[in-house]
Formats: structure tokens, C-alpha cells, sequence
């Protein structure tokens, strides 16, 4: 009993940890004061660094310019930027970061590959300063 008690209040836990740190760091904002384009090829972001100030709004536009399906995963908070985009579509994430930092983008389909692309090198680099 006291560790089907112990996982609970460790899930709660862990689960509220995640919300905060995403409502404190990564959130939706009104007024964009920069817009970035990043294109999505195989297998590669274009740029494969990008720079936003924190505590500034920030539109991040996703272009897939490839030929197979791609997303964008922020991985030190295991969130997605975008959903999977076929070829020619493009999505808009509007975010304010809070914290300086360096943020994993990466992207997690693996089709027509046997891993996911990011293991083949479709990984960017955003930096909060």
C-alpha cells in the first residue's frame, strides 16, 4: 500500500513540476515583437541555431520544405513545438521564454527511415539569452 501511495504522490509530483516549468518558461503570448523561419529538410533545420531574447514574444514559423513528414520537439521539456507536418505545410508557434538557456529542437518522426531523424542529424540548437 504505501508504494502504490508513494507512486501517486510521485506522479502528482512529477506532473506538476512539468506544468510549471512549461508555464514559467515556454508559453503562449499575445503582441510578437520577432518573427524566425525555420525550414525543415531531410535531415536538417534551416537554420540549425536560432536566437530569441528571454522575456521577449517570439513567433517561430515551421516550413516543411522536404519530402517526408517532420515535427519539432523541444527536448529538455519533452513538449512539441509543432505536430507532424507533411511536405509543404507550415505551422506558427508563438513562445516567451522566461529562463536563459540552450533548448534541444529535434525532430521525432521516424518514417521512411528505421530510426528517428534526429538520429540522422535534424537537431537545432535555440538560445534563450
Amino acid at each position: 500500500m504505501n508504494w502504490f501511495r508513494l507512486l501517486v504522490v510521485a506522479a502528482f509530483l512529477a506532473a506538476a513540476s512539468s506544468y510549471l516549468v512549461y508555464s514559467t518558461i515556454y508559453e503562449p503570448s499575445e503582441g510578437v515583437e520577432t518573427t524566425i523561419t525555420v525550414y525543415m529538410r531531410e535531415y536538417y533545420y534551416l537554420p540549425d541555431e536560432v536566437h530569441v531574447r528571454r522575456n521577449v514574444k517570439t513567433l517561430i514559423v515551421f516550413v516543411n520544405d522536404g519530402a517526408y513528414p517532420h515535427n519539432a520537439y523541444l527536448s529538455e521539456e519533452k513538449r512539441d513545438l509543432t505536430p507532424v507536418m507533411y511536405p509543404g505545410n507550415k505551422t506558427s508557434v508563438e513562445v516567451l521564454f522566461r529562463q536563459s538557456g540552450v533548448y534541444s529542437v529535434l525532430c521525432t518522426v521516424a518514417y521512411p527511415a528505421p530510426v528517428s531523424h534526429y538520429e540522422l542529424g535534424m537537431r537545432a540548437r535555440l538560445v534563450v539569452r
